[in-house]
C-alpha cells in the first residue's frame, strides 16, 4: 500500500497482479519520457501512447487503430452497430 491513507495498492492475489486506486481520486499514469507502452508480454504491444502524438491500439500485436494529425487510421474492418431503432 502507498499514500498517506493506503489509497494506492500494488498487489498479487496468487493468480493475478493489480494496481488499484482505492481512494476518492483518479489513477493517473504519466511519464517524463516520450511514450507509455502497454504490453501483454515482453514482446507484444497492446497500446502505445506517444507524447504529443499518436495513440496506437493493437490486436494480437498487429496495429489496428492509430490517431494521426488528420484523424485516425483503421486497419481492417470497421463495424458500427447503430442499435435497435424505435
Amino acid at each position: 500500500m502507498f499514500g498517506s491513507d493506503g489509497d494506492l495498492e500494488l498487489y498479487h492475489d496468487g493468480s493475478n497482479s493489480f494496481i488499484s486506486e482505492v481512494g476518492t481520486g483518479d489513477l493517473n499514469i504519466s511519464t517524463n519520457g516520450t511514450s507509455i507502452f502497454l504490453k501483454t508480454n515482453s514482446t507484444e504491444s497492446s497500446a502505445d501512447f506517444i507524447t504529443n502524438g499518436a495513440v496506437k491500439l493493437y490486436y494480437d500485436n498487429s496495429l489496428k487503430f492509430e490517431t494521426t494529425t488528420s484523424g485516425v487510421t483503421i486497419t481492417g474492418d470497421l463495424r458500427v452497430d447503430a442499435g435497435a431503432s424505435s
